[in-house]
């Protein structure tokens, strides 16, 4: 903890010792001299003062209880005086003084004193008390008090990830001041004591900043607490006053005290920058609001920058610049040379504590450099140090002197030249290109070859895809990789030379679209990202977006590698490939978008590095998007919310429009209709900006409309009507139903209206795919989704001009419950219509038109229950039934359409007996006609009779793996009785949360009261929540106490699938406070083998001994409880002295750290044991034969067995002499501590 006193060092406890050995030999005497009297005249009155005499005491002296004190600093102690004689008839004024109050300081009253030692640096004073002329003196030695409290976090969670800024006023004082932003409501703390520390109470102090009153809140030590909980509140989110918080350490009568005042911080949200000419200036590093330094370069032609901040929150109106206002966050900077430094912030102007931002501005000297090339047409790039394009300005490159940059250099035919050079004055270059020798590439059909189906990015087919649920059949599926994974899974595919390409893994592979077999693969230098991206065809040449900011190209015929692009800032390419003219365009998502030129400009190597033509930087990077290129431009959209429109050829920025801020940044590719760009954003806003004549983007007539919550898939676009899924999302980002496909009319000026809304189960993702197969027909057209559902449910959507509805038949077209969802993946389709899909569980599927379907299947026996109880799906191959328990015969009648042959287990006819044997039967059915077939399976099985529970968790939170409780005895199916226990007063009667889990998914489970639970009665059924964790979905019981000191008792009862089989479990929930005490003394060790040691020990209670060997020096001091529970490992251990085996050593020396954890989660003081090196056999550890001088019991002989041997001997409290008694006399006094304070030092 910052400002942390040391500890006592040798010096100063020895120092110590021989005070009080000297005092003990030599005691200060107690009656002080009498001062001498001045000679007087008054003899003559003697005789006649006699009487009076007779009736007076005389003062003679003054002493005190005690002539020498120890103290700490903090402490407080009393002084008694007494006058001399006790019956003296005189009555002085009693003053009470100290040589150095910065010591120690004295308050008087009467013969009484408090002595307090302040904090401080500690030393030696003096306190003297007079009465009249006599006095008396205690000579004080203070030491530094150790603060008992070695560190505080504070924190926004209880996991630790985000930690408030801490920092003390003073070093020694125990005054900081915690700066929390003013965005957040929570804040926790995790305090933890020095080792040594045994018995302390932390507790934190505040102002309930809901009920205005005070409140304590008990803080276990090295465990998250919360401060704004029920408990009490210390803050809320956007009251920004400024608060106070107290935390009090206390172990006997001492109590420690640490003031923190909490302010809280307001952030920066955002800050743009351009120049004089309305140029956006870029700055490193990309803004965040938790990044306080930034940096410019800006050349010395630049006049002023002109900045537009704006507050993270909305209290933050107050934002300056170098002190002075930014007037609706604007603020112009003018220039000078040589360095400057800004510093911005944004806050209220009144009591929040705003972050300081630092931008240092260099404003460079410029030099300009032009570039001549042969041949004369080559695209010449040129990029600074930040790797950002450079534009040319009137034929010429304007460049900061000094400073080195890097060009490339590229044109058809020849060989792209790269290079670099330092400015050091105007100049001209000259670059000459090589002429290629590259081959080109043998061109095949491609069917369907590019990301989309057109040139204007939009999957639009003519093929006759299957029209309905019923006519869509498996033609086969296949895994290729596994899930859960974005770059193991199976990519999208595209159709080249007959063969479906894609990619899985780090394999390029060729699929044969009849049966899925893998026809060819061959490896790739990285692995693909198959969640967002598939493979591109073009020239002969396979394209493939890598992760790592890679992209390789294949031979398309042979699939021999060609060449490959490492970007130079990386980052998976997670966008959309676009081929345009021998060119190749590729986003990537840490911010470049580059311009390739596709061909193999070097035969000779396989896997020649490619350069890149240009590229363009974004700083929001270009992520699940996708270009358009015209005939003149590329159009692209960026993360930061900039559409840009770029000289192809040359990658020359021709226009920069910033989006809409409702509309937030694009998520979806650029496509293209009737000269209109159409994109959607992560807002849920469809984009539509028309062309110019020159190919320009007409910003004065662009549309925008409001369709959703989110928007992912590219639009499709047919004939005035635009179709595109969506998703709701809440104010946190957080996409949820209801899920739409959106219908969307647009006029002959390009305005959009909402015709009309289709809801559906799942997300859809994916960009749509249309056929107009059926138009001629129905007049219909045919859009197809894809969903990121859990049955991968695909639906068709019927639509034509003038509805504002759905078409009859729309709906769900095709599902299936063997594999996971769909995620992002775009239907594939070839020219017989048959639909190609991938799974992110790396399955794919192929489907095709059929007319055979089984549209029901009847069961007259054994009160069946088919696929769970839901509607026949016909589509789905294989299917359940569930009989009661007992059944052992049954008859299925199969329901087809007329024509149709049914065959059951080799048996035509639709009406079929089945036998069952042990409860169980399987049952084939095929159904044919024309020389078709389609097979469906059956399993058949009676109701379960299992009762058991799988697993039974209890947590003190509603998230069950935060805060998860122990269960006494630890858990198995066939134990019934349970305790679980958590340490605490449990004064605000926080509920558990209890988890149970049925071993057969079919079993029921019902939670009743037993006794103890809040606003419940014996026998009430607590109602179950549900939450779900790893794609679980779990049962949750609250249950509240009713009491702070009572437990609750609950039964859980588990009735097997048949209804008739029970189980009954009981939980016991409870508070103990008992805490776990775990000592091991210093001849703990028994036996040592090479990989093993057996230490004695010995617990107060029942637990966890979670232990941790370490090599010596490893650690500084006993690593904290949280770090054993995450790195160490833990045994079962019972109460008593016992010896364990504890594994995982090697067979050098080293150190045994150990704590004990009782069921109720509380941790023990953690103890070391010095482990001997391994000498061979079963060895056993030789004894100390004395086992002195281990006072505190944690395994080692130091300063702290001093200072507690100390304590006990000044404090009178008992310890043992089989320890303690250094000299063996039968007492443990000053004398053994001095032999252990010499002992300690001598062995250093």
């Amino acid at each position: 903890m910052a400002g942390g006193q040391k500890k006592k060092n040798k010096g100063l406890a020895w120092l110590l010792t021989c005070i009080l050995a000297v005092s003990a030999v030599f005691p200060q005497m107690v009656y002080a001299d009498v001062m001498q009297e001045p000679e007087t005249e008054a003899a003559g009155i003697e005789a006649s003062d006699t009487a009076s005499e007779e009736e007076t005491v005389l003062l003679e002296g003054i002493r005190l209880n005690t002539t020498s004190l120890i103290m700490k600093t903090g402490e407080q102690k009393t002084l008694m005086a007494t006058l001399l004689p006790e019956n003296t008839t005189e009555q002085p004024e009693i003053l009470w003084s100290s040589t150095d109050p910065d010591v120690v300081q004295v308050a008087g009253d009467g013969t009484t004193a408090v002595v307090t030692a302040p904090e401080g640096e500690g030393g030696t004073a003096v306190i003297t008390v007079t009465a009249g002329d006599y006095t008396a003196s205690c000579r004080v030695l203070v030491t530094v008090q150790e603060p008992m409290l070695e560190s505080m976090i504070f924190m926004q969670n209880s996991s630790g990830s985000n930690r408030y800024e801490l920092t003390e006023a003073e070093e020694g004082v125990r005054e900081y001041t915690l700066r929390v932003p003013e965005s957040t409501n929570v804040v926790y703390v995790r305090p933890q004591l020095r080792d040594d520390v045994q018995d302390a109470q932390i507790t934190a102090k505040f102002t309930d900043i809901t009920s205005g009153e005070e409140v304590s809140v008990d803080l276990p030590t090295d465990e998250v607490t919360s401060l704004t909980s029920s408990a009490g509140r210390l803050l809320k989110a956007y009251n920004i006053q400024p608060v106070e918080l107290t935390l009090e350490v206390t172990e006997g009568s001492y109590t420690e005290v640490h003031k923190i005042h909490v302010v809280r911080g307001t952030y920066l949200g955002s800050l743009q920058i351009t120049d004089d000419e309305g140029g956006e200036v870029a700055y490193t590093p990309t803004f965040k609001k938790t990044v306080y330094e930034y940096s410019v370069h800006v050349p010395s032609s630049r006049k002023y920058l002109q900045m537009q901040l704006k507050g993270a929150e909305k209290t933050s109106t107050v934002l300056t610049v170098n002190g002075e206002p930014a007037e609706q966050g604007s603020y112009t900077l003018p220039l000078t040379e040589g360095t400057m430094k800004v510093v911005m912030q944004a806050g209220d102007g009144e009591v929040a504590s705003p972050y300081s931002y630092i931008l240092t501005v260099y404003v460079d000297t410029i030099c300009y450099v032009s570039i001549a090339t042969d041949p004369e047409d080559a695209v010449v790039a040129v990029y600074d140090a930040d790797k950002v394009q450079v534009d040319p300005k009137n034929g010429r490159y304007e460049l900061i002197k000094g400073q080195t940059y890097s060009y490339t250099v590229s044109a058809p035919g020849y060989q792209t030249e790269s290079g670099q050079f330092k400015v050091s004055a105007d100049e001209e270059k000259k670059i000459t290109l090589k002429q290629s020798s590259g081959d080109q590439q043998e061109d095949v059909d491609a069917e369907w070859g590019g990301y989309w189906k057109t040139d204007d990015n939009l999957n639009i087919v003519d093929a006759p895809m299957p029209g309905s649920l019923s006519s869509a059949e498996v033609l086969w599926k296949q895994q290729y990789g596994t899930f859960g994974n974005y770059t193991n899974s199976i990519s999208d595919g595209i159709l080249v030379d007959g063969k479906i390409c894609c990619f899985q893994g780090n394999e390029l592979l060729y699929l044969d679209p009849v049966t899925g077999e893998t026809l060819t693969k061959v490896k790739m230098r990285d692995k693909g990202n198959s969640a967002f991206t598939k493979p591109l065809y073009a020239a002969g040449m396979i394209f493939v977006p890598l992760t790592n900011g890679r992209i390789q190209a294949f031979n398309a015929k042979t699939l021999k590698s060609l060449w490959l692009y490492t970007d130079i800032i990386g980052g998976n390419t997670a966008t959309a490939l676009r081929y345009d003219s021998g060119y190749l365009y590729a986003g990537f998502a840490d911010g470049n978008l580059v311009c390739l030129f596709a061909g193999d400009e070097d035969p000779e190597q396989t896997e020649e590095d490619k350069t890149a033509v240009w590229r363009k930087y974004d700083s929001g990077g270009y992520y699940r998007t996708g270009v358009y290129t015209g005939e003149t431009y590329l159009y692209a959209c960026g993360r930061s919310g900039n559409l840009y429109c770029l000289n192809k050829k040359t990658g020359q920025t021709v226009q920069t429009v910033k989006l809409p801020d409702e509309t937030g940044i694009a998520s979806t590719a650029i496509c293209q209709d009737q000269g209109r760009l159409y994109f959607a954003t992560e807002n849920g806003y469809l984009c539509s900006y028309p062309l110019e004549e020159d190919g320009t983007i007409d910003t004065e007539h662009a549309q925008i409309l409001s369709v959703d919550g989110m928007i992912f898939g590219t639009p499709v676009i047919y004939e005035g009507r635009i179709y595109v899924g969506s998703a709701g999302k809440d104010r946190y980002g957080t996409v949820h139903n209801p899920y739409h496909l959106n219908v969307i009319q647009m006029d002959m000026d390009g305005n959009m209206a909402l015709a009309y809304q289709m809801t559906i189960d799942g997300c859809p993702k994916g960009t749509p795919t249309l056929t107009t197969a059926y138009a001629k027909e129905d007049g219909y057209v045919y859009v197809y989704f894809t969903t990121d559902s859990s049955n991968g449910g695909i639906y068709l959507l019927k639509d034509k001009a003038g509805l504002t509805q759905p078409g009859e038949g729309s709906g769900l077209f095709y599902q299936q419950s063997e594999v996971n969802g769909s995620g992002s993946g775009t239907i594939l389709t070839d020219s017989k219509g048959n639909l190609y899909v991938r799974y992110e569980s790396g399955w794919m599927y192929a489907i095709k038109s059929s007319a055979l379907y089984l549209e029901d299947v009847k069961i007259s026996e054994g009160n069946p229950v088919i696929d769970n109880g839901g509607a026949f799906d016909g589509q789905a191959q294989n299917h359940t039934v569930v009989l009661e328990a007992g059944t052992s015969e049954i008859t299925m009648n199969f329901q087809v359409a007329d024509g149709v042959t049914v065959t059951v287990n080799g048996q035509e006819g639709a009406s079929r007996k089945v036998m069952l044997q042990d409860g169980t039967a399987e049952v084939e059915v095929v159904l044919s006609k024309d020389g078709q077939t389609r097979q469906y399976s059956f399993q058949i099985r009676t109701k379960s009779s299992d009762a058991t529970l799988e697993t039974l968790q209890v947590s003190f939170s509603s998230i069950v793996y935060v805060m998860e409780m122990e269960l006494e005895p630890a858990f198995q199916k066939d134990v019934l009785e349970y305790n679980s226990s958590l340490y605490g007063d449990g004064e605000d009667r926080e509920p558990y949360y209890v988890w149970p889990i049925a071993s057969d998914s079919k079993a029921t489970v019902k939670v009743t009261v037993v006794s103890g639970v809040d606003g419940c009665a014996a026998g009430d059924e607590i109602e179950a929540a549900t939450a779900v964790f790893d794609d679980q979905v779990r049962a949750r019981y609250k249950v509240r106490p009713s009491s702070e000191n009572k437990p609750a008792l609950i039964n859980i009862e588990v009735t097997a699938e048949d209804g008739k089989t029970t189980k009954d479990y009981t939980l016991k929930l409870f508070r103990d406070n008992e805490a776990p005490k775990i000592t091991a003394g210093t001849n703990a060790v028994v036996t040592r083998t090479e990989k093993s040691a057996r230490i004695r020990i010995n617990a107060n209670m029942d637990g966890y001994l979670y232990y941790l060997f370490a090599d010596k020096g490893d650690y500084s001091k006993i690593p904290p409880a949280n770090e054993m529970k995450t790195n160490g490992k833990r045994i079962a251990i019972k109460k008593g002295e016992q010896t364990v085996e504890l594994d995982g050593l090697h067979s050098g020396e080293g150190v045994m750290y150990l704590y004990e954890m009782g069921y109720s989660q509380r941790f023990s003081n953690g103890i070391q044991v010095d482990i001997p090196e391994y000498k061979g056999g079963d060895t056993p550890v030789d004894p100390d034969p004395s086992g002195k001088g281990d006072i505190n019991q944690d395994g080692i002989v130091d300063l702290t067995d001093v200072a507690v041997l100390l304590d006990a001997v000044t404090e009178g409290t008992d310890v043992s002499l089989e320890i303690a008694d250094m000299n063996e006399d039968g007492v443990a006094d000053l004398t053994d501590v001095a032999i252990l304070m010499d002992q300690v030092t001598k062995d250093g």
